[in-house]
């Protein structure tokens, strides 16, 4: 197994229609849009390796469908609590460093649980 599978494996529902997506970043836009639907976790890591090495940006939805249609409606599975701080120039947060630290100060005063991951999302967390 990969690190990926791992990965995905440990933030994914274990049922439902996953789905990875992909695109081309023009002027700080997410342009040509796909979106690629599976009910097998190995089939979404292929699609966003296949498409990595293709040169595009990858992403994939932590929650999973109940059909090959990414919408509130049919959103129906997760098992993952996640945030996206959006960071950059006119966001909330002008880098990730300031992210993080606000990230931090959020869970101590919650005394929440440390996250299992967070990821750089070139432009957040």
């Amino acid at each position: 197994m990969s690190g990926l599978r791992d990965f995905l494996t440990t933030i994914l529902p274990t049922t439902g229609w996953f789905c990875a997506s992909y695109g081309t970043i023009k002027n700080n836009k997410l342009q040509r849009v796909k979106h690629d639907f599976s009910q097998e976790i190995a089939v979404i890591e292929a699609t966003l390796v296949k498409e990595n090495s293709k040169g595009r940006d990858v992403y994939f939805t932590p929650n999973s469908f109940t059909e090959e249609r990414r919408s509130t409606e049919t959103a129906s599975h997760s098992k993952s609590i996640y945030l996206d701080l959006d960071c950059g120039e006119g966001k909330m947060y002008a880098t990730q460093a300031e992210g993080l630290k606000a990230l931090t100060t959020f869970l101590t005063q919650t005394q929440l649980p440390k996250p299992t991951f967070i990821i750089n999302s070139v432009s957040g967390l």
